[in-house]
């Protein structure tokens, strides 16, 4: 089992290394978003959830400083990234252009002086600040508040 897979386990807590499904395996995506593969909020919506609760999502030291790692709250996809000796930023798991499982595995750098997780499939920088693309008016990522609280990053949902 990998070093992921064996931090604490909470309710509704699954972590996992390799992305699914992978970028060949997905139809193109009809602007409109009807073809992606998942349900709930993508990146053509945009909702206020006054109801938003922290979960646990993995343990702090778990993480390493600029990579990423993926777990799933509440059946969606978050990616998670030290950026710092004490920064953590969570994102959709989610590329908007195919709707692969993949920005986890994306390299995280600094683009316009924000930083930044570049797509491992079309390599567009997308902030982990708010989600925006840098490099493409329009289209984002969800950006998730994040917090570390007694060694375990929470991520509200």
């Amino acid at each position: 089992m990998s070093p992921i897979a064996e931090t604490r386990h909470a309710p509704g807590f699954v972590a996992w290394e390799s992305p699914w499904p992978f970028e060949d395996a997905l139809p193109d995506l009809h602007t409109t978003g009807e073809s992606l593969p998942f349900r709930g909020q993508t990146m053509f919506e945009t909702t206020q959830n006054t109801t938003a609760i922290w979960h646990n999502a993995c343990a702090f030291d778990d993480l390493s400083i600029g990579a990423g790692t993926c777990v799933l709250i509440e059946g969606e996809q978050v990616a998670i990234f030290r950026i710092g000796q004490d920064l953590v930023r969570a994102v959709q798991n989610l590329c908007p252009h195919k709707g692969a499982a993949a920005m986890h595995q994306g390299l995280v750098g600094e683009k316009n002086g924000q930083a930044a997780v570049f797509c491992p499939l079309h390599k567009r920088a997308y902030s982990l600040d708010d989600g925006r693309c840098l490099e493409e008016d329009g289209v984002a990522l969800r950006a998730y508040p994040v917090r570390v609280v007694g060694g375990m990053v929470e991520v509200e949902a």
